[in-house]
């Protein structure tokens, strides 16, 4: 009888084992697939499982070809001051879509700016509000979108020495 419960529990065994490593296989399929699709169009990031979109690397690849795909990581991706810099340098606009203390980094904010000067009404309010070196930029910014169709922040009440 021992002999005949052994047998079962390897057979068990065995059966848990090889379905173990036929998810690996199949999660390391989707992985391989979800970063050849975020290479073409970073914005399918969306559609991609919660897992997908918190791994670093698939995000970085989705937000080197759309910033914007920063918008679908994971939360804990979003607060990765490099994964957001990677999104922000790529198009300024996806400081949206950075966690709250990154909207506070003026380096962050700054590199931001410095592709898209509206995307300083993303930024925390310490640093709108003070004419420091992301105001002059981002003053610098708005000056020279100024004849063109892109979207623009206004400067307001803010004295740029």
């Amino acid at each position: 009888s021992s002999s005949c419960s052994s047998t079962f529990s390897f057979r068990a065994a065995h059966m848990r084992s090889r379905q173990a490593g036929r998810a690996a296989m199949e999660a390391a399929a989707d992985r391989e697939d979800a970063l050849a699709a975020v290479r073409q169009e970073g914005a399918d990031l969306r559609f991609w499982p919660p897992e997908l979109r918190s791994d670093r690397e698939v995000v970085v690849e989705a937000v080197r070809q759309n910033g914007i795909a920063l918008a679908y990581a994971a939360a804990e991706l979003r607060a990765d001051r490099e994964v957001v810099m990677e999104a922000v340098q790529q198009n300024g606009g996806a400081l949206e879509y950075a966690a709250a203390e990154l909207l506070a980094d003026s380096e962050v904010v700054l590199e931001a700016v410095r592709h898209d000067g509206s995307a300083m009404a993303y930024a925390a309010l310490e640093l709108r509000a003070n004419g420091g070196r992301v105001i002059r930029e981002a003053a610098a910014s708005h000056l020279a979108l100024a004849g063109s169709c892109a979207p623009v922040f206004a400067v307001q009440d803010v004295v740029v020495q």
